[in-house]
């Protein structure tokens, strides 16, 4: 037995060494092909037509397209409500034939107001035309542009089409 001179050495138990995680390589990623140079596209001028709705039959041997010149525009169903409201104040002209076809241009403000309303294409017939700048002329008011679209107001292409009877 040791003495008290020398002390009694109490040993604390040592914390068992944590075994050692080695990590896994990880696996090499696949080799990909480098994706195609993609070809600098020209920006199209503001006045050209962007999102389309295209040519829709909106009543009896009637067709509508609305097009805006717009690029960041993205509501469509601002453009269907658009349609369906200008198609419902068109009619025809007696002795239309099928396929004739008129496109006006007009901008709505940020209230729905129209203004600079004028034929872009004309169909060759001024009666025909006429009916058409009638349609907007009438619906005289359209719902405000959406609250999401940053613009002051928003150009739009309408194109009027007799289908026929």
């Amino acid at each position: 037995m040791p003495d008290e001179a020398q002390g009694v050495r109490i040993e604390k138990p040592r914390p068992k060494p944590k075994p050692e995680v080695k990590q896994q390589p990880k696996p090499a990623e696949p080799v990909r092909p480098a994706p195609a140079p993609i070809e600098p596209q020209q920006q199209p001028p503001a006045a050209t037509k962007q999102l389309v709705l295209p040519m829709a039959q909106v009543a009896s041997g009637v067709s509508g397209q609305v097009a805006v010149d717009d690029a960041s525009f993205e509501f469509a169903y601002y453009l269907q409500i658009v349609r369906a409201q200008i198609a419902r104040n068109w009619t025809p002209p007696a002795g239309s034939t099928a396929g004739t076809r008129v496109e006006v241009y007009f901008r709505v403000s940020r209230s729905g107001d129209i203004s600079q309303l004028r034929i872009e294409t004309g169909s060759g017939n001024d009666i025909f035309d006429d009916s058409a700048i009638r349609a907007v002329t009438i619906t005289e008011q359209l719902p405000p542009l959406p609250l999401g679209y940053a613009g002051a107001d928003l150009g739009i292409h309408f194109g009027f089409e007799y289908t026929g009877p």
